[in-house]
């Protein structure tokens, strides 16, 4: 997901959209995450100081930690795009979701590298 934060700060750093364009892009980072595991606190908090080292304000990104499942409908039926990035599943609910809901839907083979 580090890569998705970083390609959103080169959007706006490069300058790829305008400013008022780049006013309504808003990355929402949802999924489940057991407080419990220190491996998900870890990489909240890397998301987070991630996304206010590349100068990215809340107006921008918004991370849901353990979303319900109407929370997880409305934000697909208000969503332009789903980026999908599992680890290592080759199938699952995220797929199918994009496709019901979703017209832009995107699988990334995504790293956590932020060059």
């Amino acid at each position: 997901m580090c890569v998705v934060v970083c390609l959103l700060a080169a959007v706006l750093r490069d300058k790829v959209l305008t400013a008022e364009q780049f006013a309504g892009v808003h990355l929402v980072v949802a999924g489940g995450y057991d407080e419990l595991l220190p491996e998900n606190r870890e990489h909240l908090v890397e998301l987070r100081t991630l996304a206010d080292q590349l100068v990215l304000s809340d107006s921008h990104v918004t991370f849901l930690c353990n979303i319900t499942a109407s929370e997880k409908q409305h934000l697909l039926t208000k969503s332009t795009a789903l980026l999908y990035t599992p680890d290592s599943e080759h199938f699952g609910i995220g797929r199918l979701n994009g496709n019901i809901y979703i017209y832009i839907y995107i699988y990334m083979y995504a790293h956590n590298y932020c060059n």
